[in-house]
């Protein structure tokens, strides 16, 4: 089997489950997917010699200079959790990856192989990509953005809080 015969089963995977893709070329493709906690999006390589289907993702947040050996660390601990794939540091573009290779029985039912890897990536990137996102966005500047944003005038002390007789809280 070639890659580009892989491609098009996972492409007809993907269509008898309508789930939305776009083709990058004629052996990968990216698709996006809304999970529990997060939306993100996935890039599927077919690739033979062995055969296999490739997936990766980039987190969308460029991890903070200062934030780098924290996140360094978080990520090999979290590696050391997964049984398959892995999260990757790009220090050149400050960049967290996931790179999740799933070898491909030629021999075997494809959809069979096909269906669990790409809800085995899909998993894991939900599971874990949420966190490792707060952990990134954590910093002195976020929360002093976020402080900024916050109203300047306190409310009233009736405004945020109506007591009825016995100074027992009124919940509207």
């Amino acid at each position: 089997m070639t890659s580009q015969e892989l491609f098009e089963q996972t492409k007809s995977w993907l269509e008898q489950e309508k789930l939305r893709f776009h083709p990058v070329d004629e052996t990968s493709l990216h698709f996006a997917f809304n999970g529990d906690n997060a939306l993100l999006r996935l890039r599927v390589e077919c690739e033979d010699q062995p055969l296999l289907l490739v997936f990766t993702t980039a987190l969308q947040l460029r991890v903070p200079t200062e934030k780098l050996p924290e996140v360094a660390l978080v990520l090999h601990e979290l590696n050391s959790q997964l049984r398959f794939g892995a999260f990757q540091l790009q220090s050149n573009n400050e960049v967290v990856v996931f790179r999740l290779p799933v070898h491909i029985r030629p021999e075997a039912d494809l959809p069979e192989q096909i269906g669990p890897a790409i809800y085995s990536a899909a998993r894991t990137l939900d599971e874990k990509a949420h966190a490792l996102s707060l952990l990134i966005a954590s910093t002195a500047a976020t929360r002093k953005t976020l402080n900024q944003m916050k109203p300047k005038t306190k409310p009233s002390k009736e405004a945020t809080e109506s007591r009825l007789p016995g100074n027992r809280l009124e919940l509207n």
